[in-house]
């Protein structure tokens, strides 16, 4: 008998999104965990009228912060974390059944094919990386409990010694809908920024004029030189130096931390 495939998926006021998300899925996931983070755009309403299954969750900077409670509410044996903005494509949904039968691996890793301001990439940032997002259930659960990490969190649960990982050929990609408008890009970005500054701090970690230079600057380099972002023109070029101003924004925020630290300890 085929182990049942849970999908998770956690939303935000992503109406314009979700609808086709979970269509995408359609034929693969068993069932369908969303957690609907107080969306106000009748996300959670458009989930319960296809079938998911949808509980409630205080609103939270990123989606790992919710990963453990809609794991554990999940009933497969394996479990496919997902995104609004994700689409699952046919070829990879059979890839992904072939080795659940198999029996393959344990941890499954993914390239994604990117689509921003309306054009795919497959150069600059996001595409010398790959992302774990088809796992396991029982290898998540036993070690949850850990620190978060933004966009490390996965990584450091299932990275335990028995754990067999399997990086999927590049044709068996995720599709990511990242960003359609620049605004919204550096809006997130800019929240995502905040809160990496915030763990970075939290960790030990401290301002440095150098980091502020070198890092993004390390960064920018590899998405369009190494990378070559320049191959597919100004989106990707904006994609990668938006990228770039996040780390740039990581760092200030650490200044500011520090320096209202400083304060506060003055007062």
């Amino acid at each position: 008998m085929q182990p049942k495939i849970s999908a998770v998926i956690n939303v935000r006021n992503e109406s314009h999104v979700l609808r086709d998300c979970l269509l995408s899925l359609s034929g693969f996931a068993d069932e369908i965990i969303v957690c609907d983070m107080k969306s106000e755009d009748g996300s959670a309403d458009i989930a319960k009228s296809m079938g998911c299954h949808v509980y409630t969750h205080e609103p939270a900077p990123y989606g790992e912060y919710s990963l453990p409670t809609s794991v554990r509410r999940a009933s497969g044996e394996w479990v496919l974390w997902f995104d609004p903005d994700m689409r699952l494509p046919v070829e990879t949904a059979e890839r992904l059944k072939q080795l659940v039968k198999n029996e393959e691996a344990d941890v499954v890793q993914f390239h994604l094919k990117n689509r921003v301001f309306g054009t795919f990439v497959s150069h600059g940032h996001g595409s010398g990386v790959v992302f774990t997002k088809f796992f396991k259930r029982s290898f998540f659960i036993r070690n949850d409990d850990i620190q978060y990490r933004i966009h490390s969190y996965v990584n450091d649960v299932l990275n335990q010694p028995d754990a067999r990982w399997l990086k999927l050929d590049k044709k068996y990609f995720l599709i990511h809908l990242a960003y359609e408008d620049l605004f919204d890009c550096f809006q997130k970005h800019l929240r995502y920024a905040r809160e990496e500054a915030k763990e970075r701090h939290s960790q030990g970690a401290r301002f440095k004029y150098s980091a502020l230079f070198w890092e993004p600057t390390r960064k920018f380099l590899l998405d369009v030189f190494y990378r070559a972002a320049w191959k597919d023109g100004m989106p990707a070029l904006v994609f990668s130096f938006v990228s770039h101003l996040m780390l740039v924004q990581v760092h200030l925020f650490m200044w500011q931390h520090e320096r209202d630290a400083l304060r506060k300890n003055q007062g």
